[in-house]
């Protein structure tokens, strides 16, 4: 399972900063959904989910953020 934070307008995925793609594999892998909302934070980031990523993306599991104390 990969961690990863997904932009829910574009469809993205965070690869960086000012770094987005559309491939998994090209995500960054936060490991942990507390690690990926600091990153969210700390970037002022908005519009973002955690995306728990599996091998089959059928049971990817989307997390909203509704608020990352941006």
């Amino acid at each position: 399972m990969k961690v990863l934070l997904r932009n829910v307008k574009t469809g993205l995925l965070y690869a960086g900063p000012a770094q987005w793609t559309e491939a998994h594999s090209d995500a960054v892998d936060f490991e942990r959904p507390d690690l990926a909302l600091d990153c969210v934070a700390q970037s002022q980031l908005s519009n973002m989910e955690v995306v728990m990523h599996f091998e089959e993306p059928a049971f990817d599991v989307p997390i909203t953020i509704v608020s990352a104390g941006v």
